[in-house]
């Protein structure tokens, strides 16, 4: 990753494919969403690559990628649970069946 952090692209191609697979199972794990996972593993590997350059190796690059990872499902459930599904307000105890005016 110091390498990559200088600029390398050929090694942090070779980071991407050491670890891609590892990375899409632990999201899969945290999601139990296939293809979120897989999406996941590639936009996590892209902000990576994005922030190469405030990278530090205080520690192993493998706990500054999981960590990167764990962030991002952090946010992602957060954003999906900010808003209640469809029909939500129906059944809310609104007095009516119907949530408030819009």
């Amino acid at each position: 990753m110091v390498r990559a952090r200088e600029g390398d692209a050929d090694a942090f191609c070779a980071l991407a494919r050491r670890h891609q697979g590892r990375l899409e199972r632990f999201l899969y794990h945290m999601t139990w969403d296939r293809e979120l996972a897989e999406d996941g593993a590639q936009e996590v590997l892209v902000r990576v690559w994005l922030a190469r350059e405030r990278y530090e190796p205080t520690a192993r690059f493998t706990t500054f990628l999981f960590a990167c990872a764990r962030n991002r499902c952090r946010n992602l459930r957060a954003r999906r649970n900010s808003r209640p599904p469809c029909g939500v307000a129906r059944r809310s105890g609104w007095p009516g069946g119907e949530g408030p005016a819009a």
